[in-house]
């Protein structure tokens, strides 16, 4: 499984599963919001 925040298009709606909106840190530094979508 991959977690990405990019944006869908049309054709990839069935292919991802919307997970919702994260804020995102790194090293517990903010990084932003993000919408995040599960690849299966």
């Amino acid at each position: 499984m991959i977690l990405t925040s990019e944006k869908l298009t049309a054709d990839e709606d069935d292919q991802r599963i919307y997970l919702g909106r994260f804020a995102v840190y790194v090293d517990g530094v903010y990084i932003g919001i993000y919408d995040v979508y599960l690849e299966v």
